[in-house]
């Protein structure tokens, strides 16, 4: 079999572009569809530095569970570029941290650590569950769709 297109066959080029131009929006639907892109995008920033935020405050209770300098500590955190990735470590080092700390006198203080080591583990699993909505929302391609004429947009 040959290479290339059959014989015959008139070859169709692409068209130039593949942009679907909506005609005619009023200046006042243009100003609404930009005030809610303008949302869109304050909103899924506001999320994204939240969430770097949180990453932020888990290295520091990181830097607590692996017992280490801080700079060993964030070293080790930042080394991981996935949040799923730092959260398994934050766990194993708090699991870690509550096995040393039963193995000591229980005092106030030691039976307080072991509580709040707990929580940590708790909070980080609850984390992970809501990572996959966090990862959809900032991770999907998003776009507004306008019916013809109409006043309100569709977010998919």
């Amino acid at each position: 079999m040959p290479i290339g297109f059959p014989k015959g066959k008139p070859f169709v080029p692409a068209p130039a572009s593949r942009t679907i131009t909506v005609p005619g929006f009023t200046t006042s639907e243009k100003r609404k569809i930009s005030v809610d892109e303008r949302r869109l995008h304050l909103e899924l920033g506001g999320l994204v530095r939240r969430w770097s935020w949180l990453r932020e405050r888990l290295a520091g209770v990181f830097r607590l569970a692996s017992a280490t300098h801080q700079s060993i500590a964030d070293a080790i955190w930042h080394s991981s570029k996935s949040d799923a990735a730092q959260r398994d470590m934050l766990i194993a080092a708090l699991g870690a941290s509550l096995k040393e700390l039963k193995l000591l006198t229980n005092d106030d203080h030691n039976a307080f650590q072991q509580r709040i080591f707990d929580e940590y583990i708790w909070i980080a699993k609850e984390i992970g569950k809501h990572s996959h909505d966090r990862n959809d929302l900032i991770h999907s391609p998003i776009a507004l769709f306008f019916a013809s004429g109409a006043v309100k947009a569709k977010l998919e």
